[in-house]
C-alpha cells in the first residue's frame, strides 16, 4: 500500500515515469496495548488504542453502552497517520463513577471492530511509619506534637474532602431530581395521550347515534299493526250491521 514510480530510459535524455498509488481496503484492526489500567481517586488517567484501517475508519469511545463526549475532565482526540489512528482518552481529576470498562471503537465500510481497557481505582501507597527512635516518647494526641503548619495542612486536607463529598451529594441529588422530572413528563404525557384517545372515543359514539335513521321498520311496525285491526273492526261491524 503506497506510491510506486516505473522509470523508463534508454540512455537518450530524457528519461519518463509514471507514479501509480495502490491503495488496499481492509477492515480496522485494533490494537490495545494495556487492557488493565488502575489509578487512585483525584488523579489523571490516559488511555489509548491503535487502530489500522483502509478505508478511512471512525473511532469513538464508549462507556457504559453510552459513547464518551468531551467534557471539563474527560477529553479525547486521535492522531492519524495515513491508514493508522493513534486513539486516545484522558480522564482528568478520577471520581469513583469513572471506574469500570472503556470500549475504543473502530468501523469503515467494511467492518467494525472494537477494543476494550478496564479502568480500576487503587490506593495512594503512603510512606512507611518512622520509627521509635526517630521520636522517642512522642504522643501522637498531644497536642503539643502538631505544629501550627502541620495542623493548617490537615485542616485544608479535611476542607477539601467535605467539600468534594458535599459536590458529590449534590451531584447525586441532581441526578435523582432529572430522573423524577423525567418520569413525571412521561405519566403526565401518558395521562394527556389516554384522555384525547378516551375523548375521541366517546365523540365517535355520539356521532354515530346522531348519524342514525330517523325511523325504520321497528318503529313503523306497531302503527301498521293497529290501522290493520282498527280496519278489520270497523269492516265486522259494518258487515254484523247489515
Amino acid at each position: 500500500m503506497g506510491a510506486y514510480l516505473c522509470i523508463a530510459s534508454n540512455g537518450v535524455p530524457p528519461s519518463v515515469s509514471k507514479r501509480i498509488t495502490l491503495d488496499v481496503e481492509f477492515a480496522p484492526q485494533m490494537h490495545v496495548p494495556n487492557q488493565l489500567v488502575g489509578s487512585p481517586v483525584s488523579t489523571e488517567v490516559h488511555l489509548e488504542c491503535f487502530v489500522e484501517a483502509h478505508p478511512r475508519a471512525i473511532t469513538y469511545w464508549e462507556y457504559r453502552d453510552a459513547m464518551v463526549m468531551n467534557t471539563t475532565r474527560v477529553t479525547t482526540h486521535t492522531l492519524e497517520d495515513n491508514y493508522k489512528i493513534h486513539m486516545v482518552l484522558d480522564i482528568r481529576d478520577l471520581q469513583d463513577g469513572d471506574f469500570g470498562m472503556y470500549k475504543c471503537i473502530s468501523k469503515n465500510s467494511i467492518a467494525e471492530t472494537d477494543g476494550s481497557i478496564t479502568l480500576n481505582k487503587t490506593f495512594r501507597t503512603t510512606s512507611a511509619p518512622q520509627t521509635k527512635s526517630h521520636h522517642p516518647a512522642v504522643d501522637e494526641d498531644d497536642p503539643t506534637y502538631w505544629s501550627p503548619e502541620r495542623q493548617d495542612r490537615k485542616d485544608s486536607k479535611r476542607k477539601l474532602e467535605e467539600e468534594k463529598e458535599t459536590k458529590q451529594r449534590l451531584e447525586e441529588e441532581q441526578t435523582r431530581r432529572r430522573a423524577q422530572e423525567r418520569r413525571r413528563n412521561q405519566e403526565l404525557e401518558r395521562q394527556r395521550l389516554e384522555h384525547d384517545y378516551n375523548r375521541n372515543h366517546i365523540n365517535n359514539q355520539v356521532t354515530r347515534v346522531t348519524n342514525a335513521p330517523a325511523g325504520g321498520s321497528k318503529s313503523a311496525f306497531p302503527c301498521n299493526r293497529w290501522i290493520t285491526v282498527s280496519c278489520t273492526i270497523v269492516y265486522l261491524l259494518t258487515l254484523f250491521l247489515h
